[in-house]
Formats: C-alpha cells, structure tokens, sequence
C-alpha cells in the first residue's frame, strides 16, 4: 500500500490518468518539491483497513468468546490440541503428565456418553465392548509415545 505513495513514477500517471500533480514521495523530491498528497492518501487508507479489520474482526471474536467457541478446554489446552484432538504429538518438544491424559481420556468418555443419551439411543454390551478396546489402544498409543 504504502510502495504506491512512494514510488509512483509521474510517466505512469499521466499514461493512465492523464495528469501527474502528485507522485510518488521520492520523484516529488526529485522535482523540487515535498508534497505529501499521494504517499498521506496511501497512509490514511492503511490506518482506515486497520481500524475496519479490528472493528469487524474485534465484533466476531467478542461473538465467539461470548458463545464460548475462542477457547479450547483448558485441559485441552495443558495436553496440546494434537495429542487432544490427533491421538498424537505433532512435535517431539514435551510430553504432557499422564495425570492430564487421563483426565482428559475420561472427560471424553463423559461427553461421549453425554452425548449418546441426548439421542436416546441405548448403549448394548458389544457397543460397550467395542468402546472399551478402542479406548485401551487410544490408551496405549499415548502412553507408548510419552
């Protein structure tokens, strides 16, 4: 944005505009001159874009935080989201305690459950079953990366 008000060559603007009053801030220089018209216009439609992204973009993340969506749970957040939501570590830095795994492997299993007995839908022992041996290697395959 800013290159515009600085660089404009005075040929360019009289080839598509028909007129070269004010160029960029260098050839304004090269001319003699210091006019601050073209490179102030350039600097007011930045400070204009930033006052409408952060106006907009500030109204969408109150919205967000207000719903509860801009944050993730803050035991989500102690684990890491690729653990969390991956079943593994994106990035071999740190591995969170196995207190944290385990809190968050039973925090999942009470929304699942949570979530199946909105629908009404009843569990039978071999859904159980099923459940019970895809926690164990979700399980494992944590423990087996820590």
């Amino acid at each position: 944005m800013i290159a515009t008000g600085l660089f404009t060559k005075g040929e360019l603007l009289m080839a598509a505009f028909g007129r070269d009053d004010h160029v960029g801030w260098f050839y304004e220089w090269k001319r003699g001159s210091g006019d601050f018209t073209l490179l102030g216009l350039q600097l007011i439609l930045v400070l204009f874009i930033f006052g409408w992204v952060f106006s907009v973009m500030g109204i969408y993340f109150m919205f967000l935080n207000y719903m509860g969506w801009f944050r993730i749970d803050p035991l989500e957040e102690e684990v890491g989201m690729d653990i969390s939501r991956h079943k593994g570590s994106a990035y071999v830095i740190e591995s969170p305690s196995n207190d944290h795994l385990k809190q968050l492997t039973d925090s999942r299993k009470n929304i699942y459950e949570d979530h199946s007995s909105r629908r009404g839908s009843k569990k039978t022992s071999s859904d159980q079953g099923e459940k019970t041996n895809s926690d164990a290697a979700d399980q494992a395959a944590v423990e087996q990366e820590a």
